[in-house]
C-alpha cells in the first residue's frame, strides 16, 4: 500500500464523518416543525462540497510521494469540512427546535469554516501540482472563499440566504465543470 493510499484512508474517514452528519442534519432539519431553508441550502452544497473533495483525491492515488504541504493542507480542508457540518447540524440535529434561531447562532462560526475549507482546498490543489491558485479551476474556490466570508461579516437574513444559494449554485456548477469526465 503506496503512502497516498493511507494517506486517503485517513482523510476518507475524516470526510464521512463530515458527510453523515450533513446528512443528519438535511434530514433533521428538512422534516422540522420549525425549519427554515437557509441552513438545508448550506447542508447541500456542504454535503456536495464533501462528496467532491473525497472524490477529487481518486487522481492523488497514483502519486506515491505526496509532500508534507499538501498532507497538511489536506487534513485541515477536510477537518474545516468536519467543523463547519458540526456547526450547522450540530451534535443533536434531532433536537433543534428553531432552524432560524440556530442558524442566526451558529452561522459566523460556520461561514468562517467554509472561507478556511475553500482557501485550504487551494492550498492542497496547489501544494500538490494541480493548480497554481490562479487559474480557471481556482475560480470557484475564490468565489465561494468571498461568498462565505460575506456571510460571516454581514448579520442580515437576505445577505445570507443569497449566499447560500449562489454558494449551492456554484458547488454545483464546479462539480460539473471539475468532474465533467468522471460522470459519463
Amino acid at each position: 500500500m503506496s503512502e497516498m493510499e493511507i494517506l486517503m484512508i485517513g482523510l476518507s474517514m475524516i470526510l464521512a464523518a463530515g458527510i453523515v452528519r450533513c446528512l443528519e442534519g438535511l434530514y433533521h432539519a428538512s422534516t422540522s416543525r420549525k425549519r427554515y431553508w437557509i441552513p438545508q441550502v448550506l447542508l447541500w452544497s456542504t454535503f456536495i462540497y464533501g462528496v467532491n473533495f473525497l472524490w477529487a483525491y481518486k487522481n492523488n492515488l497514483a502519486d506515491d510521494s505526496p509532500t508534507y504541504i499538501f498532507y497538511a493542507c489536506s487534513i485541515l480542508t477536510a477537518s474545516s469540512f468536519v467543523l463547519r457540518a458540526h456547526i450547522l447540524a450540530t451534535k443533536d440535529a434531532a433536537n433543534v427546535e428553531d432552524w432560524a434561531l440556530h442558524f442566526q447562532e451558529s452561522a459566523r462560526p460556520y461561514f468562517i469554516f467554509a472561507t478556511l475549507t475553500s482557501l485550504s482546498t487551494l492550498g492542497a490543489a496547489w501544494s500538490g501540482g494541480e493548480s497554481s491558485g490562479f487559474d480557471l479551476q481556482s475560480i470557484p474556490f475564490w468565489v465561494g472563499a468571498g461568498l462565505n466570508l460575506t456571510g460571516a461579516i454581514f448579520n442580515n437574513v437576505w445577505i445570507r440566504g443569497a449566499v447560500a444559494a449562489i454558494h449551492l449554485s456554484l458547488v454545483v456548477i464546479a462539480s460539473y465543470l471539475l468532474f465533467a469526465n468522471d460522470m459519463i
